[in-house]
């Protein structure tokens, strides 16, 4: 996974990323509903103090409800899945799509198709990868 505070421009493409298998520990935040979690994470620039990221995530089909530990905008690149916030109806995603999450919300998360984002994180404390 590369990670770097690096102040130069770098190129990545999304579906060639230097992914790797990630698996957090996000039982305080996660629910696994449907399937197993299987999440490939490339994290391509971290703020020096740790609040902020940017990188590529990839995950095959599952379902999870899960509280956002940070606010998060990523933009879709290949696959489909949806979001149904707390109370809401599902909003499907699809590639070129761009959703906003608010830190705090609680959304069930449906990968109906293997989805490759590119995202970037902001938080209050430091991002743990």
């Amino acid at each position: 996974m590369a990670l770097s505070n690096a102040r130069r421009i770098a190129v990545t493409t999304a579906l060639t990323a230097d992914l790797a298998p990630w698996n957090p520990d996000l039982g305080a935040v996660c629910e696994v509903l449907e399937g197993p979690l299987e999440m490939e994470l490339c994290v391509l620039w971290t703020a020096e103090d740790g609040r902020a990221a940017t990188g590529v995530w990839r995950c095959k089909p599952s379902t999870i409800r899960l509280t956002h530990p940070y606010d998060e905008t990523f933009t879709v690149i290949e696959g489909k899945m949806s979001f149904t916030p707390e109370g809401g109806e599902p909003e499907p995603l699809s590639p070129g799509d761009v959703i906003t999450i608010p830190e705090g919300s609680t959304n069930v998360i449906t990968v109906e198709e293997t989805v490759t984002k590119v995202w970037s994180l902001h938080s209050s404390d430091a991002l743990q990868f």
